[in-house]
């Protein structure tokens, strides 16, 4: 996963960040997935949180940490960590939207 745009981190706050994810195969198929939080490694105390990615490969946001004292910017093309097909559950969507 990367990130689609280039985005200003405020400090010590969570942005959401821009984000698309790269294709494995040319006919590669969208799935829902999972990024487990990790640090962003080109950026000082900047770590992004775990989230679960809906089934596209485009427009989707990312919270991303900016731990330091300053204001820092995470450009386009930064990777954000590689995600993990995730298996949605009938019975919690259904319990979340009975919620509502």
């Amino acid at each position: 996963m990367y990130v689609s745009e280039e985005t200003l981190l405020l400090p010590s706050q969570q942005t959401e960040v821009p984000a698309r994810v790269s294709h494995q195969t040319r006919n590669g198929k969208a799935c829902v997935s999972m990024i487990e939080n990790s640090e962003v490694l080109s950026l000082r105390h900047v770590y992004n949180a775990r989230s679960l990615i809906p089934a596209k490969f485009s427009h989707t946001k990312v919270p991303v940490l900016d731990a330091e004292n300053r204001s820092q910017v995470i450009t386009k093309g930064t990777e954000l960590g590689v995600l993990h097909e995730a298996e949605v559950l009938d019975e919690v969507i259904k319990d979340t939207q009975e919620a509502k």
